[in-house]
């Protein structure tokens, strides 16, 4: 497995255990072995955190989970506690006041709700029809794990408008003969106040995942920080100083607010940027792919 050679953090978002494989996601042995291939070099999060921060990183890596998903906390943290391993949770906080958000529906819609991802495109390109826009070549280049599809896909989501892909979702939901179940798909109160107890650190990944940042004004780009950090330190009873940008998105005006309102170090989605506020992550979606 060829692994960035530089201190990073890994960026894990999807587990399964079964016959239905969701896309990008690994089995725990896969997870096992990927964890394995790192050997010494994981070290628990607030001590890579912390050497991060003083500047005295070398080629260290800590684990670091996006979204809040409980397949994390089923699949995942086994081999972490194993190994006596701390990660980073990144939690969007949507679903923990009651609402559960659209973006992990529409995950699943793809990934399950045509028998695959491929049936999926397919019912999405006849909806959508001809178009008449194009990514650049270099758009998301550096996600090696992404098909052309899923690329045309993210960047329709990400710049058309949010209405327009809402509408076309709720259309292909309908087309769908299944239906997703939000129960028992979140991490909850108790979950992250547990794993804060037991060492791991917990972060923000806004209200509702936004999946393009800087298309939002400055004042909402400070209402989707400041409400996930509230609720997570309401929940914690402390503060919460460290964040991941969802999608990789995120504004100098964002960063500033971020640096004002106490948050010590932000996660960046790739190995392109620096910490504090766009420290390098490598996903595990490369993993499959080295």
């Amino acid at each position: 497995m060829n692994l960035p050679t530089t201190a990073h953090a890994i960026l894990a978002h999807y587990f399964y255990q079964g016959e239905a494989r969701p896309q990008g996601s690994l089995t725990p042995d896969e997870w096992e072995a990927g964890l394995d291939a790192y050997g010494p070099r994981l070290i628990p999060a607030h001590e890579w955190i912390d050497r991060a921060l003083a500047g005295k990183s070398k080629d260290e890596v800590m684990v670091s989970f996006d979204d809040g998903l409980r397949e994390a906390l089923t699949f995942a943290l086994p081999a972490l506690d194993k190994r006596g391993l701390t990660a980073c949770w990144n939690i969007y906080t949507g679903p923990l006041v009651g609402v559960p958000n659209n973006l992990e529906r529409w995950r699943w819609l793809r990934n399950f709700g045509f028998g695959g991802v491929e049936g999926f495109y397919t019912a999405w390109h006849e909806v959508e029809g001809p178009y008449n826009w194009r990514p650049s070549q270099d758009y998301l280049a550096d996600r090696l794990y992404l098909t052309k599809d899923d690329k045309h896909f993210r960047y329709w989501r990400n710049t058309i408008v949010p209405t327009e892909y809402e509408k076309t979702m709720l259309e292909l939901e309908a087309r769908s003969s299944s239906r997703f179940d939000s129960s028992q798909h979140w991490l909850s109160f108790f979950d992250i106040h547990d794993l804060y107890a037991d060492g791991h650190v917990i972060g923000f990944h806004t209200h509702s995942h936004p999946t393009n940042m800087a298309r939002l004004s400055i004042e909402q780009q400070a209402l989707e920080y400041a409400t996930s950090k509230g609720i997570l330190e309401l929940c914690l009873e402390r503060p919460v100083t460290v964040m991941a940008h969802p999608c990789d998105s995120w504004t100098e005006d964002g960063i500033k607010w971020l640096q004002a309102n106490g948050v010590r170090l932000a996660w960046g989605g790739t190995m392109a940027g620096e910490a504090p506020w766009h420290t390098p992550r490598w996903s595990t979606g490369n993993w499959r792919l080295s």
